[in-house]
């Protein structure tokens, strides 16, 4: 793993080269790795760096090279085309007097550079997360018309807006599974609501702006994110990279006072700590961008998950999808992750369940009444 999180920094510009140069099979392994992390992208951007150099391009075949340039071409396309579909979105709902936002993807894309890369159009996109203004029962009238039987769950509803895109709508950036946290979160939501579309950014190629959540709130959002991946489908080093760029884009220290303010009041201290620990270790992120002191011994657990599971755990060789139709075999994969984490996150594993029953009950009483 160690060459794979130096190709990561040389990627992100942090560090000029490899420890050594990769035999054949290791590079065939760091592609593989990158895929499954979907940081094939970013990643490539460091091979593009690292070809220039006589030594590595001597040792990667040129059919692999050519591959993997095939990957960072594709990945770049596809976000030209999601960005013009974020845009439309926005210019749609804002036109219609809804507020709005991206929450995660591109808005967190159009962060991807620094002083070294220009990395926005290489982060490996995937559907796109809209937040509408006003709760749930105006986003399901407003929707009323083109979502008669739309897949919706606690906390979104799939609207068929395009043919090729697929667009998750929230009237609620996130979840806890512990109810009663649960319920102080959403409180939370409504009073820093404004906070969810004030800030905007512009995308690449002159696509247009977007209305995005703060950084601010931002630190908070995207760990809590992360934090309920690992619960769930499992978290990756593409969501982990994004927390990476969020924790770059000020040094303001009354603020990340308050963000941890609020990451001990919903209980993540130990995960947050883990996550510092792997800033600092794959990515050298500096102490003073750092939330909190790093946990050695958290973050070698989590960094260990992440690696094994993959992205959305699409690559967890420990868990088998059990049983028929996507609720089963949601409730089979997470009591079968449950027993790796919850000698870590006890409360949160013991929660899952009765969140389970709770959204069984809500889907057919509050649910039905979309």
């Amino acid at each position: 793993m160690v060459l794979f999180f130096e190709l990561i920094r040389v990627s992100l510009g942090i560090q000029k080269e490899l420890s050594k140069a990769p035999s054949v099979e290791e590079w065939n392994t760091l592609f593989e790795i990158s895929q499954k992390q979907a940081l094939a992208g970013v990643c490539g951007n460091g091979v593009q760096l690292l070809y220039k150099n006589p030594q590595y391009a001597a040792s990667i075949p040129k059919s692999l090279f050519l591959q993997w340039l095939g990957f960072m071409n594709a990945i770049q396309e596809d976000n030209q085309k999601v960005n013009r579909r974020c845009v439309k979105l926005i210019n749609y709902f804002t036109e219609q007097g809804v507020v709005c936002s991206i929450l995660k993807g591109q808005g967190l894309a159009a962060i991807y550079r620094n002083e070294a890369v220009d990395l926005r159009l290489l982060r490996q996109s995937g559907d796109i997360d809209l937040w509408l203004g006003g709760g749930r029962k105006k986003v399901w009238s407003c929707l009323s018309t083109m979502c008669k039987d739309c897949e919706y769950d606690y906390k979104t509803i799939h609207p068929p807006f395009f043919s090729d895109t697929e667009v998750e709508v929230h009237w609620i950036p996130e979840i806890l599974m512990n109810l009663i946290s649960n319920r102080k979160l959403q409180q939370f939501w409504k009073v820093r609501e404004k906070e969810l579309y004030s800030n905007s950014v512009e995308l690449p190629n002159e696509a247009g702006r977007i209305s995005v959540p703060s950084i601010a709130l931002n630190r908070f959002y995207i760990l809590l994110h992360c934090y309920r991946h690992a619960f769930d489908e499992g978290v990756g080093l593409r969501q982990v990279m994004d927390y990476y760029f969020v924790l770059r884009q000020d040094n303001d220290r009354d603020g990340r006072a308050e963000t941890m303010n609020l990451v001990r009041e919903y209980g993540m201290s130990k995960f947050a700590a883990a996550l510092m620990w792997i800033m600092q270790e794959v990515f050298h992120l500096e102490q003073d961008n750092l939330l909190c002191a790093p946990d050695e011994k958290e973050g070698r657990f989590l960094l260990n998950e992440i690696m094994q599971s993959g992205n959305f755990g699409h690559f967890d060789q420990r868990v088998k999808s059990i049983g028929e139709g996507k609720h089963l075999r949601a409730l089979t994969t997470n009591l079968q992750r449950a027993r790796y984490l919850i000698t870590h996150y006890p409360m949160e594993v013991l929660w899952a369940p009765v969140w389970m029953v709770y959204h069984f009950i809500w889907k057919r009483t509050v649910g039905r009444m979309k």
